[in-house]
């Protein structure tokens, strides 16, 4: 069956719908970044200074807060560090370079759920992805869809997810 479904791929079409849905995957996180740094730097918002004992706003190389950002940060939202929420650190959902966490976007991401260039993840997804079920140009792992290798249970998965990638698929 996977021969069959390598013969009806569309290769351009392929490349297409996959960039554009790696696109709209990791935009909202963009949008979510851009959108939290502009409400922390308004002069309209009143923003209380700790909560529950841990304060709201900590930089330097190793605070510990809310929202931190440092190197060694460690934070619900952290910027360089450990977090729920990491941008270019370690956390539940992580993105930026080196992305390691449950959730993790960026270059040489790492987690449960990989999107990004070397993306590393039971799910992965990207250029060079390697995993369980992966989703990439080129990739490796157990259940593949990529230019190369279509396997049937990793077409059903993504395309479940992500019905776009039917499109790549001639009649």
């Amino acid at each position: 069956m996977s021969a069959n479904l390598h013969d009806r791929l569309d290769q351009q079409k392929f490349g297409s719908v996959l960039v554009t849905s790696i696109w709209l995957l990791i935009l909202p996180f963009f949008v979510a970044a851009f959108v939290l740094q502009d409400v922390l730097m308004s002069d309209a918002v009143r923003i209380p200074s700790t909560v529950f004992g841990l304060p709201l706003i900590a930089i330097g190389i190793a605070p510990v807060g809310v929202i931190t950002v440092g190197p060694l940060a460690a934070g619900v939202i952290s910027v360089g560090g450990i977090g729920i929420i990491s941008l270019g650190g370690v956390g539940i959902l992580s993105f930026g370079g080196i992305g390691l966490g449950a959730i993790a976007l960026g270059g040489a991401a790492c987690g449960l759920i990989a999107i990004g260039g070397a993306a590393l993840g039971y799910i992965a997804v990207g250029g060079g992805a390697c995993g369980v079920y992966v989703l990439a140009g080129s990739g490796k792992g157990r259940y593949v869809f990529d230019r190369r290798r279509q396997d049937p249970e990793a077409v059903e998965f993504f395309c479940k997810y992500v019905p776009r990638l039917r499109n790549a698929f001639t009649a």
